[in-house]
């Protein structure tokens, strides 16, 4: 937990939250409305397409969070793994 906390908070570019589904999606939306308050330029995203999209615009110095109840959703992990080659830094909650 530290270690995201750190992540974010030397996070000089943007922050994606990528959340498919119910409560997922919610919480990616919950984490957009508290990142931005301590001025990260921070957006939600529950649509598979366009979490893949904005991944591959991922630069050094973003965060990509990924929220999976399971770990294994399928577009979830192709996200993160595109974010991952644009060496954004990655954050599971699971």
């Amino acid at each position: 937990l530290s270690r995201a906390a750190a992540t974010l908070a030397a996070a000089p570019g943007r922050v994606f939250a990528l959340g498919l589904g119910g409560s997922s999606s919610s919480l990616a939306e919950e984490t957009q409305n508290r990142l931005f308050r301590y001025g990260l330029g921070v957006t939600a995203l529950k649509d598979p397409y366009l979490a893949r999209m904005m991944a591959a615009t991922c630069r050094p110095g973003d965060a990509f969070i990924a929220i999976s109840a399971t770990g294994r959703t399928r577009e979830v992990i192709e996200a993160v793994q595109i974010a991952r080659h644009y060496r954004a830094q990655a954050i599971a909650i699971t």
